[in-house]
């Protein structure tokens, strides 16, 4: 691999990420969301990965370059998919909390209790899809974990609009 690319697209994609955990650390809070602990952490570790990758390539050991390169992909993947199985799981629970009410219960139609329903279903769709893709998620691929966090926060402004017809409030 062309170091010199090696060391850009390691640069870009730990911005991204670092865009992407900003992104969702203040839309969490927002939502009175846990942020796990996991997704700085692997954040970290990718940039330690990075330093230890510049530092082999001055070096000229380029093998563990490309090892140090691999695993900082791996951790910036991996701690974003975390950010999203916990965000949705989340919602899941905020979910569990109105439906259970009596409010919802009592007042919400039965249309719009279907699609309550239905979106639950896409949200654990999404759970599945991207545990099943796992370390899978090519980072420039459009199936990255940002595109399943977009989904899903669709789906939950879909959700609020329904809760919204009938004054309950998932946040």
């Amino acid at each position: 691999m062309d170091i010199s690319y090696m060391k850009s697209s390691a640069a870009n994609r730990i911005v991204d990420s670092s865009k992407f955990t900003g992104y969702y650390s203040l839309t969490a809070v927002q939502c009175g969301i846990f942020v796990p602990a996991s997704m700085y952490r692997n954040l970290r570790d990718a940039m330690v990965h990075y330093k230890v990758m510049i530092d082999c390539i001055d070096a000229d050991d380029y093998d563990r370059a490309q090892k140090n390169y691999n695993n900082l992909f791996e951790h910036l993947i991996r701690g974003e998919k975390d950010a999203v199985i916990s965000y949705i799981q989340s919602i899941l629970g905020k979910i569990n909390n109105v439906t259970s009410g009596e409010s919802y219960e009592y007042y919400v139609d039965i249309e719009h209790k279907r699609k309550v329903r239905e979106i639950i279903h896409e949200l654990k769709n999404i759970l599945i899809e991207i545990r099943l893709l796992g370390l899978k998620l090519d980072p420039n691929n459009s199936k990255k974990p940002a595109f399943f966090l977009q989904k899903a926060m669709e789906f939950v402004i879909k959700l609020q609009e329904i809760f919204d017809i009938y004054g309950l409030n998932l946040f």
